[in-house]
């Protein structure tokens, strides 16, 4: 039995991903992973209503979604095919030949279980987590493929901890903010890993038909997985020209704040109006804690990693102090 997020997960297969759990809380209910004997489709073809494309021509799919007899079916093309039953909470999966265990794991990890959760309501975003020697718990947004995983692993390698790379769920407590992982861990591109990590050993694979490699982490965690977050920083496209200093980080108030959440999530079912917006309440709340919400455009350069820290630290910093003032 492991745990992801605050929920534990009963697996036939092996996560190493994931730290091993003894026993179930009372608050947690269990997510049941087996893996299938038979294909999950017949004769007759699903009827795919998302489709996501490894092109921007959009001629050759990554994953589809598709509702079969009251059950979700994913299919990671040429790869895996995931079945989720939400009545007895259990996901069933299914592997193309040759398959290696490792790419089932991420799929599983990284694609399936976050979607898992969102559709669920809970708010689960594409977002970076690092908490800070002094405690301060900061979090970066973005889509894949913007810097998540490196801002924070370089954070990490900084004397920071390193809570997740890409998946945290938000939600309030008590008033305060509080982030809570999928898992501790990392995944960067070979460059970035040699970059950041050039003395580690022990990063994995993540996958056969990529070359990032995996830091896992879990090792580090408590009992408890949740931080409380301070300060939020919603990433900027790569796209867009940085300014001519380097880094650029602007305040972020109210709806817009709300909709780049919304806009991070992991979703499963858009169609769904009564998912959406439990998701739509969650966001509200959360941001009601009144966190601070920075954007954040900044040069994607590896030596300038260091100029992006010290950046991201003297808002981080002013933002307590002020709070600090106004308390008093």
């Amino acid at each position: 039995m492991y745990r992801i997020f605050n929920t534990a997960l009963k697996s036939t297969l092996a996560l190493p991903e994931l730290p091993e759990i003894a026993q179930l809380a009372d608050s947690m209910s269990p997510i049941t992973l087996r893996s299938a004997s038979r294909s999950f489709t017949s004769s007759e073809q699903p009827k795919w209503f998302n489709c996501w494309y490894q092109d921007a021509a959009k001629t050759e799919t990554w994953m589809k979604i598709a509702r079969v007899k009251g059950q979700y079916l994913l299919r990671f093309t040429g790869l895996v095919d995931f079945m989720i039953d939400f009545e007895r909470f259990v996901i069933r999966y299914k592997p193309f030949p040759d398959i290696p265990v490792e790419t089932i794991r991420h799929l599983l990890l990284d694609q399936v279980l976050p979607r898992f959760m969102g559709h669920l309501g809970r708010l689960v975003l594409h977002a970076s987590a690092v908490v800070l020697p002094d405690g301060s718990g900061i979090t970066f947004l973005g889509k894949s493929g913007w810097g998540k995983s490196t801002i924070a692993s370089s954070f990490h390698s900084d004397g920071g901890r390193l809570v997740t790379d890409d998946t945290l769920l938000l939600d309030e407590v008590n008033g305060q903010l509080v982030g809570i992982p999928a898992y501790a861990g990392s995944r960067l591109w070979q460059d970035s890993a040699e970059t950041i990590f050039p003395d580690r050993t022990d990063l994995a694979t993540v996958s056969h038909y990529s070359n990032k490699k995996r830091l896992i982490l879990h090792d580090q965690e408590d009992t408890s997985p949740e931080i409380a977050i301070n300060t939020i920083f919603l990433l900027s496209d790569p796209s867009d020209k940085p300014p001519r200093d380097g880094i650029s980080i602007e305040p972020v108030r109210g709806k817009e704040a709300i909709m780049a959440m919304i806009g991070r999530a992991f979703l499963l079912d858009a169609s769904d109006m009564a998912v959406v917006a439990r998701q739509f309440d969650t966001a509200s709340r959360v941001t009601s804690t009144n966190p601070a919400v920075f954007s954040l455009n900044y040069p994607r350069e590896y030596h300038r990693l260091a100029d992006l820290r010290e950046a991201v630290l003297e808002v981080v910093y002013q933002q307590r102090t002020s709070n600090r003032k106004a308390a008093s």
